[in-house]
């Protein structure tokens, strides 16, 4: 806490380029938010720290880490998030609220058609509702959206030593930052409601797999409300059909008794 106000950090890894409603929903988070946390070093000019450029997620993910263990000053929360997304402040507002040392918003799928349309990034038990609170426990949940606290992000770190590592140079100022790499693919056990098989989980779900292996639940909060974007402008809710630009949209032709002759 710096001058009474909470520290958050945002960082994005950004390969291509960021959609602009994910720049718009960093703008309005900054002015909606900006009596309550200070967002990076300048508190007159808040900002959100972009990895920008490596295809690499996994790695990306752990150069964020790195920023956030710099320790220009302790922050209290890191938000990852990704920058195919957007969101309302008021997303972010409530589940900082919340205080838990860990929390996540789910996202749809890019998923224009089949089973996956609709469907959230994340895999929990068959039947699993939400609380009185409207949280939500999940085995898995997608990368794109997790509010951490620092004392939680601080304790994997502690336990995973072996995933300790520099990240590359970049140029004579930085030489390379201590991380670690939380997000390493693994091969998992899974439970017999999900096969009983041995399954390689990729970073966002490996990274779960760690935290749940020390006690910490992993949590979705049910009302936050998510838009994943394509890069045709394609928007998607969970539990809703893909919003097309207008332009786009599918046309339905129509009954031939409709039609001008």
């Amino acid at each position: 806490m710096t001058d009474g106000k909470l520290d958050l950090l945002i960082t994005s890894p950004v390969y291509k380029q960021e959609h602009p409603a994910f720049l718009q929903a960093l703008d309005a988070t900054f002015q909606a938010l900006g009596q309550t946390f200070r967002f990076g070093p300048d508190p007159a000019n808040p900002s959100a720290h972009i990895v920008r450029g490596d295809a690499d997620i996994v790695r990306a993910r752990a150069v964020c880490l790195a920023k956030f263990l710099e320790m220009e000053r302790p922050w209290d929360f890191w938000l990852m998030v990704d920058s195919d997304l957007s969101w309302h402040p008021s997303v972010l507002e409530r589940m900082l609220s919340r205080d838990l040392p860990f929390l996540t918003a789910a996202y749809a799928f890019k998923a224009r058609a089949g089973f996956k349309k609709g469907l959230p990034v994340c895999r929990a038990h068959p039947g699993t509702e939400p609380d009185a609170a409207g949280l939500v426990r999940v085995n898995y949940c997608g990368g794109g959206f997790n509010l951490m606290r620092r004392d939680f992000v601080l304790d994997l770190c502690r336990c995973y030593p072996e995933l300790a590592f520099t990240t590359n140079p970049d140029g004579d100022e930085d030489p390379g930052r201590p991380t670690f790499d939380l997000w390493l693919n693994l091969i998992a056990q899974q439970e017999p409601w999900e096969g009983g098989r041995r399954e390689h989980l990729s970073e966002d779900y490996a990274f779960c797999h760690r935290a749940a292996a020390l006690g910490y639940e992993m949590l979705i909060d049910h009302y936050a409300v998510l838009v994943h974007w394509d890069e045709d402008g394609v928007a998607y809710r969970t539990g809703e059909e893909p919003v097309y630009p207008e332009e786009d949209k599918p046309k339905r032709s129509q009954p031939a008794s409709k039609r001008r002759k």
